[in-house]
Parts: structure tokens; C-alpha cells; sequence
């Protein structure tokens, strides 16, 4: 909806479940603006319907803050609903939408910076579960050179032996998780952070009976060696009172568009510590259970070059997230700023 920005080598996604966004609006706007993403996946907004809006429709809205505009499901007040919001400048155009009239997920397909994009919201309930087929069908038809971006809260883990704490089972799991599965395998997609990180655990989800990992970014394969950045962020905290915005914690993924290929800096090998904080972690990647001989190799690159491009001091306008934080958190010390410690 925008033309004549300024084009930016790479661009930031972000996908969080805010668990009702309107009585905390300015909360979330906050830690947004904060964040710095340039396109935001929001779930469960929890958007009824009003005079000029009817439920089931999708609504497109100005907004006066960093991000320009938002486009919305309508369904109901206390549940379900979805969003994606745009950053200023941006430079968006030819914007087609597809929306799921029960609140469940949006796709959005666009050009931005020339380049073309499909954008897939998900919010899966355990109530009433998404038929992936029949949004399968529902996507709308992109060049293969497009970039295929899938996020947003698809309630099921993708490895029960690593992706949650709690031996309860996840009712309705197993239906989720077959749908996902073969919508994932027909489009060749893949967790994102779980390829770079198979060695770790970190959660998206928490509630009284433990933590999970329910919330997920998902890319072709065609389109990982374009991976930057990938993070699960702590849960941040309201602003004027105690307690976390969300249930859920925001997770990112940042894909590089245009500019020169950002390679690993042999510079670096001269910092023993560097060096010794890398070599830790390819023992520790090549020893992990839930990586794939055929991932090792290509999974690693990419997450050495993520690692280094975080440690990129020279003072260029590319800042990975993970640095992104420690910069930001450094420089507002002293400001009225969203809190970055996780909630407990």
C-alpha cells in the first residue's frame, strides 16, 4: 500500500499469540515497537464484530503507530481471531487476501520491495480444528520464485520428547499434528527454529502444568539459506501493572531479500572465545537426537553464519535479533520500555 521506501537487505517476521488484544492494545503495540519486526503474525485477538463489521469478515485498518496498517479476521470477542500488521514504509502493494470465516488463520499474498510474498496466519483451536486440506485449497496461487512465509499458534508439539514438560497429553494432538504434518511434507516445509536449533529447548506456551513449544515459523526448503535469524523471545511484561501480556512468548525469523550474501567472517576465528563457543556447539548439534543426517551439514552453516552475523559489532546497519536485544536493552536502560526479563 506503500511505494518509494527505502529497501532493506532483510526483513523481520514475528508471530505471537497475544491472547486477546484489545483491553491490551497499547501493551502489545509496545513491546511491537520495541521488537522492531516488519511484519507481525497475531493470534487470538479476540475480535467480535461491530456495526460496519460482521463476524466472519475480514477488515483492513490504518493504524497511528510504527506499523501502517492491520488486516483482521472477525469472529468473536472471547476467542480465535488473527492479524497481520505491516511496518510503516514497508512499501506493500497488490494485496490479495484469503480469510477462514471461524477466526483460524489468514493468507496474504503481496509484493513488497519487488518482491513477491505469501503470508499464512494460523491459529489452530482444540476446539474445532483447521482441515489443513481445505486450507490446502485455499492458497492462493504465487510465482515459485515467492517467498512462502507459514506462522502463528498451530497448538501441537512437533516432538513431545523435547518440545514440552509436561507428560499430560495434548487432547486433540494427534489429529493436529497428522493434518500439519502432510501440509508441511506436500509444501516441503520446515520448522525453522527447530533446524537450527536441534539441540535445544525452549518453549512458546506456558501455563500452570508446564511449558511447550506450540508456536512455530515454517519455510520451504528452497528458502532456509536465506535464514538469518531465528528466536523464541522471553515473555514480555505489561507495561503499567504486573504479570506477562500473553500465555505465549513471540518468536522470529529474519530472511535476508536482497543486498550482498552475508558469509562468516574468518576474522572471528582469531577470538579464542568465539571459537571455543562454536566448536561447543557443533559437538553439541551433532549430537542431538532430533537432527537429521541430511539437515546436519545444510542446518549448520546457516546457524554458524546466524551466530556470527549476532556477534557483528562493525557497526553496519544489520543487526541479527539476539543482538538486536542486547543493543536495545543497553540503550533504553533509562526509558519507559517493555520488559525483556521472562515472566515467572
Amino acid at each position: 500500500m506503500n511505494s518509494g521506501s527505502k529497501k532493506k537487505p532483510t526483513l523481520t517476521f514475528l508471530s505471537w499469540n497475544v491472547n486477546g488484544f484489545t483491553q491490551k492494545k497499547s501493551s502489545v503495540f509496545a513491546h511491537l515497537n520495541f521488537l522492531q519486526a516488519d511484519v507481525v503474525f497475531l493470534q487470538e485477538t479476540h475480535i467480535g464484530p461491530g456495526p460496519s463489521s460482521p463476524s466472519g469478515s475480514i477488515q483492513i485498518q490504518g493504524l497511528e503507530n510504527d506499523y501502517d496498517w492491520a488486516v483482521y479476521t472477525v469472529f468473536k470477542r472471547n476467542c480465535r481471531g488473527v492479524a497481520i500488521l505491516f511496518r510503516k514504509g514497508l512499501g506493500c502493494e497488490g494485496l490479495r487476501v484469503v480469510g477462514d470465516e471461524k477466526g483460524r488463520y489468514m493468507i496474504i499474498s503481496c509484493r513488497i520491495q519487488e518482491k513477491e510474498f505469501v503470508f499464512v496466519n494460523v491459529y489452530n483451536p482444540t476446539d474445532e480444528k483447521i482441515d489443513f486440506n481445505k486450507l490446502r485449497d485455499s492458497l492462493i496461487p504465487a510465482s515459485e520464485s515467492a517467498y512462502f512465509v507459514m506462522g502463528g499458534d498451530f497448538n501441537t508439539v512437533m516432538d513431545a520428547e523435547v518440545d514440552k514438560t509436561s507428560n499430560n497429553r495434548n487432547r486433540g494432538h494427534r489429529d493436529r499434528f497428522r493434518g500439519l504434518s502432510s501440509f508441511l511434507e506436500t509444501f516441503s516445509l520446515v520448522d525453522v527454529w527447530r533446524w537450527l536449533y536441534p539441540e535445544e529447548k525452549n518453549f512458546t506456551y506456558f501455563d500452570g502444568k508446564g511449558k511447550s513449544r506450540l508456536d512455530y515459523f515454517f519455510l520451504p526448503v528452497r528458502s532456509l539459506t536465506s535464514v538469518t535469524a531465528c528466536q523464541i523471545h522471553n515473555r514480555p511484561q505489561h507495561l503499567e501493572r504486573q504479570g506477562c501480556i500473553s500465555d505465549h512468548a513471540p518468536i522470529s525469523v529474519q530472511i535476508q531479500t536482497g543486498g550482498l550474501r552475508r558469509w562468516f567472517r574468518s576474522g572471528l576465528l582469531k577470538d579464542e572465545g568465539i571459537v571455543e563457543g562454536l566448536s561447543n556447539m557443533i559437538r553439541n548439534i551433532s549430537s542431538a537426537k532430533q537432527v537429521r543426517i541430511e539437515d546436519l551439514w545444510p542446518a549448520l552453516k546457516i546457524r554458524v553464519i546466524c551466530e556470527t552475523l549476532a556477534l557483528n559489532k562493525s557497526g553496519d546497519d544489520f543487526r541479527s535479533p539476539r543482538h538486536l536485544a542486547g543493543v536495545q536493552s543497553s540503550q533504553v536502560r533509562h526509558e519507559r520500555q517493555p520488559k525483556e526479563q521472562e515472566c515467572r
